[in-house]
């Protein structure tokens, strides 16, 4: 985290989707004052297969990789934990804001 801020004040844009965790002291002192935070409204849903072999997938069907079988059993899970992005610029002026994800996507 210290060094996206780091390279941020090179120049670069960094954008980080990270657990929200805003009770340490990492955020207070590094992320609050120097960046842009986006927290999500609800869990993000990501596709893969996880440990036991079975396909998460929470878009059901709108496609499948390579290897995965149609027997093979297919899960609908979200995210463990709520989300943020950390968005560390050059020049920032530091924010915290709500996205509502979930809604922009089913608006579009």
């Amino acid at each position: 985290m210290r060094r996206s801020f780091e390279e941020s004040r090179q120049g670069k844009t960094i954008v980080l989707l990270i657990p929200v965790s805003t009770s340490t002291k990492l955020f207070h002192d590094v992320i609050k004052p120097n960046a842009t935070v986006e927290l999500l409204r609800g869990r993000i849903p990501f596709e893969g297969i996880d440990t036991s072999g079975n396909w998460i997938n929470p878009m059901q069907g709108l496609h499948r990789p390579k290897g995965v079988t149609e027997d093979m059993p297919r899960l609908n899970r979200g995210g463990q934990f709520d989300s943020m992005t950390v968005i560390f610029r050059a020049k920032v002026r530091p924010r915290i804001i709500g996205w509502d994800w979930k809604n922009r996507l089913e608006a579009n």
